[in-house]
């Protein structure tokens, strides 16, 4: 019976394998981009939409087939540290961080956002309208999570994290300006922090789809030379081996961050 179990193990891991294989080969559908660009059109044109997804109270704006990628990828690597550069409203750390109390109850969550606004006055309404619920988002984000007020690319900043991290496991997602220039900066910066075999994930690679999503949510004060956050991975793939496109998390299809989800390759020693 136990050598069934086994066999019946192997069998379902290399039926696993052989999809992941077929799915990192899988092209690119317009159907699925039109439905996309149609959802984030609709999503974005109305505010009570796009600031009306929360996770325990907290403005939470993401595609929720990719929150359950994130949870996946949390659960699978358990890493020490989460890196968030971009934590406006706070409901994308929170939902790292009880995640990753689940799998890692010493693990932290790291957010870093230069306007500490929008995260206060959320969970201010938040302790108003619901004390309870308030006060478990309290004890999360006192244990779990850590709110740096910085420019995600300053250098004091990444010295910091060089040493807070230092030979511990690193899972980074960035958020923040969507400015090309910007997010090449992050990618180089952060990247040097990713484990091995854990991911860099580059979030809203979808805006370069279209040039008036550029100019509308790429647009950062101070940065000339136009593009999002596509065009800053697609150039930092050009000049870096240590990291391949991890098609297998976008099987949902469904995803605001094609060839956004980089894993670290582990290289034989």
């Amino acid at each position: 019976m136990i050598n069934n179990l086994k066999d019946t193990i192997i069998e379902k891991e290399k039926e696993i394998a052989q999809i992941k294989e077929q799915l990192a080969n899988m092209p690119d559908s317009e159907t699925v981009k039109k439905f996309t660009h149609h959802y984030f059109e609709y999503y974005a044109k109305d505010p009570a939409i796009m600031y009306g997804s929360t996770f325990y109270g907290l403005v939470l704006m993401q595609n929720p087939a990719d929150m359950w990628m994130m949870q996946e990828i949390i659960t699978k690597i358990r890493p020490d540290f989460i890196i968030e550069t971009g934590t406006f409203a706070g409901g994308a750390a929170l939902y790292y961080a009880t995640i990753l109390k689940q799998v890692n109850n010493k693990g932290k969550v790291i957010t870093i956002d230069i306007e500490p606004k929008p995260r206060m006055y959320n969970t201010n309404i938040l302790k108003k309208e619901n004390d309870l619920l308030y006060n478990t988002v309290k004890e999360i984000s006192d244990n779990y999570i850590e709110f740096i007020i910085s420019n995600s690319v300053d250098p004091a900043l990444i010295e910091r994290l060089k040493e807070q991290t230092k030979n511990k496991k690193v899972l980074v997602t960035l958020d923040s300006c969507h400015s090309y220039e910007h997010v090449l900066n992050e990618i180089n910066l952060y990247s040097q922090l990713v484990s091995p075999g854990s991911y860099l994930i580059v979030q809203d690679t979808f805006l370069d789809d279209k040039k008036e999503w550029v100019e509308k949510y790429a647009a950062c004060p101070g940065y000339k030379i136009k593009g999002g956050p596509g065009k800053a991975v697609s150039e930092f793939l050009r000049g870096n081996s240590d990291f391949k496109v991890d098609k297998s998390r976008e099987r949902f299809l469904f995803t605001f961050y094609p060839s956004g989800y980089l894993k670290k390759v582990i290289k034989e020693k």
